[in-house]
C-alpha cells in the first residue's frame, strides 16, 4: 500500500546524516524545509489500513527500515506523520521513529500571554 509520509528529523552535528540521505533519496523524497521531507511509502506489511493494528504494523515496517539504515545516538529524533487508522477512524497522526518529544518547548512562553512575575515598578 503506498501512502504519502511526512518525516522531520534531527540528527544534531554529529548524525549519520550521509546514510539518512541515502535512505531519503532511494524514497525519492522532496525537501519540504530545514529536517522536514515528504515522500511515498510502499507499505508491503498492510495491503489497506482498517484498524489500528494496521496502523502499528505500518510503524514497525518503516522505523525498521529507517533504523536498519541509518545510524541514530540516542539523542536523535525522527518523527513520522501521515493518515493512520486511530481511535475507529483514518485522519492525520504522528509518532516518533527514534526518540521521543522533548520536555519542554523551547517557545514556552514566548507569546507573552504569562503574567510577568517580577518585581514591580
Amino acid at each position: 500500500m503506498k501512502q504519502p509520509v511526512f518525516l522531520s528529523y534531527d540528527l544534531g552535528f554529529q548524525g549519520d546524516y550521509l546514510n539518512l540521505y541515502k535512505w531519503l533519496d532511494s524514497h525519492n523524497a522532496l525537501e519540504c524545509g530545514d529536517s522536514f521531507c515528504r515522500f511515498i511509502y510502499d507499505f508491503t506489511a498492510v495491503e489497506n489500513m482498517r484498524s489500528e493494528d494496521d496502523t502499528r504494523s505500518m510503524i514497525q515496517e518503516i522505523r525498521k527500515d529507517l533504523t536498519s539504515a541509518v545510524s541514530f545516538s540516542n539523542t536523535d529524533r525522527a518523527y513520522l506523520v501521515s493518515e493512520f487508522y486511530v481511535n475507529d477512524s483514518i485522519k492525520m497522526a504522528g509518532v516518533f521513529l527514534v526518540g521521543k518529544r522533548k520536555q519542554a518547548n523551547p517557545w514556552d512562553g514566548a507569546s507573552g500571554a504569562e503574567e510577568y512575575q517580577g518585581i514591580d515598578e
